[in-house]
């Protein structure tokens, strides 16, 4: 009896003995299986894939840098040129006159909202209006050249000039003596005893420079009295009819002479 019961309780120690081993054996096979990436299926165990080897290398950065670039500058920087100089030019910028012609002198002016100028003439000769118009002298002595000038308003600094070459007055060699040509004209065709060697109609004898003078304008034929009664081709020609006009070589010397100034004693030697 007791020896059974030993026999058995041996038999048990060696059963417990076994499922303690079998517990561990499957303690040991699980934990290999963790380690070697198997997966444990109540239906059976499933071969692992290829293990790959872990990935070392870094992965790329995928986040956008900061843009670390200067933007352009947008805004109109100030303007630092130097804005142009204002400038006057005449027009004509040079002429040539003779004596009692005329020239009208104009201005062109640019970089300036204010365009009106000032003339002037450097040495006075001749006449110089304050539109620019300028007027040779009536007898010019010699050659002689006029500086014209235009200041601008302004800015007085800023200006411009033009010339004038004026030619010396060329007195004609056939020039006309009152006192030994026109005088014995008149006096042969007018004044002669009868006529105006008297006051006549208001008119004074015509003997005399002064009295000739009323009916003469000097320079001008066409507005004089004298001329006009002599060419008239009405009633009041002179000398009247039946008497014979005065020639027309006469008139056109009177003329001449008108032209030439109408002088007194000119042109005499």
């Amino acid at each position: 009896m007791e020896k059974n019961v030993k026999h058995n309780s041996a038999k048990l120690h060696g059963l417990a003995g076994v499922k303690i081993r079998s517990r561990v054996m499957v303690a040991i096979f699980s934990i290999s299986m963790l380690l070697i990436g198997c997966t444990e299926y109540m239906d059976g165990y499933v071969k692992p894939a290829v293990i790959a080897p872990p990935d070392t290398t870094t992965p790329p950065d995928t986040t956008t840098p900061p843009d670390t670039t200067t933007p352009p500058d947008t805004t109109t920087p100030p303007d630092t040129t130097t804005p142009p100089k204002p400038t006057v030019i005449i027009n004509p910028g040079r002429v040539n006159l003779i004596n009692g012609q005329v020239q009208q002198f104009s201005c062109t002016v640019t970089n300036s909202a204010n365009k009106t100028v000032t003339w002037s003439m450097l040495k006075a000769y001749g006449s110089l209006s304050t539109g620019g118009l300028y007027t040779a002298p009536a007898l010019i002595a010699k050659d002689s050249i006029v500086t014209i000038k235009a200041v601008l308003n302004a800015n007085a600094s800023i200006s411009a000039t033009a010339k004038v070459n004026l030619a010396k007055t060329i007195v004609p060699n056939d020039s006309v003596c009152f006192t030994k040509q026109i005088l014995p004209l008149i006096i042969g065709n007018c004044a002669y005893s009868g006529c105006h060697n008297r006051t006549l109609d208001g008119v004074a004898p015509l003997n005399t420079y002064t009295n000739i003078m009323r009916l003469v304008r000097a320079g001008n034929p066409n507005s004089s009295k004298l001329i006009e009664v002599m060419t008239d081709d009405e009633d009041d020609i002179m000398p009247p009819e039946p008497l014979d006009p005065v020639p027309q070589a006469d008139i056109d010397l009177i003329i001449k002479w008108i032209n030439q100034g109408a002088k007194e004693k000119a042109n005499c030697n």
